[in-house]
């Protein structure tokens, strides 16, 4: 259940290309039901340091590589067959151990990985799904979880992730562990391991995109880079109740 008096920032942010490494920019207004549109002026070069295999890794990250990616009902992209339920188990920013496979119960449960320092991708989507949050019912809202794991195992402890969240919403709930035990969640949900312990990997690659975990466990629907809060929140509404038997 989400907390009374919800925290809820939502500003104009830079946001950037699919995968987050970070590469050309995008500009995203988390409050514009637009999808985001290229800057084609932009076009930084990955950033030193990051090792080549966790930039090749970044190629599986898209979206379209996520088997049966794309159509359905929703406005994310639903998922056949559907992802099956992740076994890990996180240090959560209050200090407890967040165990996906047995707290992860709410109707909706929203899974990100990313890193508090990302300049773009992440801070859209937070900013995003903040938004949609704040147009729905509460107790529409109240059933939905937002779980933010850092891949970053070098500079993002508790205090700064639950620092870097409530700049979104304080019932959003961070992860944090050992760049084992991240990248251990990544595999488990499907997902390359692109955690990093070494400052001379940053930044990390991440996945860009957010995945949705309903009621029966499974993760159904996956929302790139730019989709917008309307988007989301239309989702969240259906996600409640959908019948993924019929």
């Amino acid at each position: 259940m989400r907390a009374p008096g919800r925290a809820f920032v939502c500003g104009a942010v830079l946001s950037a290309l699919l995968l987050a490494g970070c590469g050309a920019a995008q500009t995203a207004d988390p409050d514009d039901d637009g999808a985001a549109t290229p800057d084609a002026a932009s076009s930084a070069p990955a950033a030193p340091g990051a090792p080549s295999a966790a930039r090749r890794a970044a190629a599986q990250l898209e979206v379209e590589a996520l088997p049966g990616a794309g159509g359905g009902p929703f406005e994310g992209r639903e998922l056949d067959p559907p992802l099956v339920t992740p076994d890990f188990a996180l240090t959560a920013t209050d200090g407890s151990t967040f165990d996906f496979q047995r707290d992860a119960d709410a109707p909706v449960t929203l899974l990100y990985f990313g890193y508090t320092s990302c300049p773009d991708v992440c801070p859209a989507h937070m900013a995003a799904i903040s938004s949609a949050l704040s147009r729905l019912p509460a107790d529409v809202a109240d059933d939905v979880d937002v779980l933010f794991v850092s891949v970053d195992a070098v500079n993002d402890d508790p205090a700064q992730l639950t620092s870097y969240l409530r700049n979104f919403d304080e019932d959003f709930l961070g992860l944090t562990g050992t760049a084992e035990q991240v990248n251990a969640a990544l595999v488990s949900v499907g997902l390359a391991p692109t955690a990093i312990s070494d400052a001379g990997a940053f930044p990390p690659a991440h996945p860009s995109y957010v995945l949705a975990y309903t009621g029966d466990g499974k993760g159904h629907v996956a929302y790139p880079f730019g989709t917008p809060p309307a988007a989301y929140a239309a989702d969240i509404r259906a996600l409640r109740t959908h019948d993924w038997t019929s």
